[in-house]
């Protein structure tokens, strides 16, 4: 839609935390006040404007959950949609498994969702941050930064926990995988090992563990486990600090 001041309204995002809502979302739906962020929560909605010359605009695809289910007999089933891809997870009983569908991240594709997610959990524990954008250079052992009111600066380093779906998925557009908790949480502990920087460099960075396409790794009997197996031990590493990213705040959760 175009202003009186020549304008042209882009998408809407989440005021708090910045997610990207798309063409889901309708001035008519707003107005009713029927939206909320599925990443913080958030009900403060906004849209940026361009100059009506401009026609091109660069966005992050946005995930989401698109269900989170705990059933009477324990089951938890989590299912993840996003712009080509579509993964779900299930852990019960003797099912365990993760389902993928569509293509793999590529390069970096998530790390600004991952940011994104990330914010919303720390804004949860009181952390206030402004929006994450890329280091200037690829040198840089942080894949992105952001800043508080007073100037403080927040480092994140990000790095994916699942590494054996990604091939089959680009090959044949399927993956399916199926892991015992305990082979969830030695791959958790896997991706925290393979970024141990010196300690020097670790006390100024947080590690972000990206789940976000891999949802099996969130659920709770997971997390649980590996706090109860390895949070000492990640915390002996002393990173700024650790956290498992999901797709939303919820499913992120603090490492160390």
């Amino acid at each position: 839609m175009t202003s009186n001041s020549g304008l042209r309204t882009m998408p809407h995002y989440c005021s708090d935390c910045e997610y990207e809502y798309g063409d889901e979302v309708t001035a008519e739906a707003i107005a009713a006040g029927g939206v909320s962020c599925p990443v913080c929560g958030s009900t403060r909605i906004s849209a940026r404007a361009l100059a009506g010359t401009a026609e091109a605009v660069v966005t992050v695809p946005s995930p989401r959950v698109a269900t989170h289910s705990h059933y009477p007999d324990g089951t938890e089933e989590i299912a993840v949609g996003g712009e080509g891809f579509r993964s779900s997870s299930i852990a019960g009983g003797n099912d365990q498994r993760q389902d993928f569908h569509g293509r793999p991240a590529q390069n970096e594709e998530d790390v600004l969702q991952v940011c994104r997610s990330l914010r919303a959990a720390l804004q949860r524990e009181g952390q206030v941050w402004g929006p994450f954008s890329l280091p200037p250079t690829h040198a840089d052992d942080a894949d992105a930064v952001a800043e508080d009111s007073s100037g403080a600066v927040l480092r994140v380093q990000v790095t994916r926990v699942e590494c054996v779906a990604w091939r089959t998925l680009a090959q044949s557009g399927q993956a399916t995988l199926e892991r015992s908790i305990e082979e969830r949480v030695a791959d958790i502990r896997a991706a925290v090992e393979s970024k141990l920087y010196p300690e020097a460099q670790r006390r100024n960075l947080l590690l972000a563990l990206d789940a976000i396409r891999s949802p099996g790794y969130v659920e709770g009997p997971v997390v649980a486990a590996f706090l109860a197996a390895h949070g000492a031990w990640a915390a002996g590493l002393r990173y700024r600090a650790i956290w498992l990213v999901g797709p939303t705040a919820e499913l992120t959760n603090r490492l160390c």
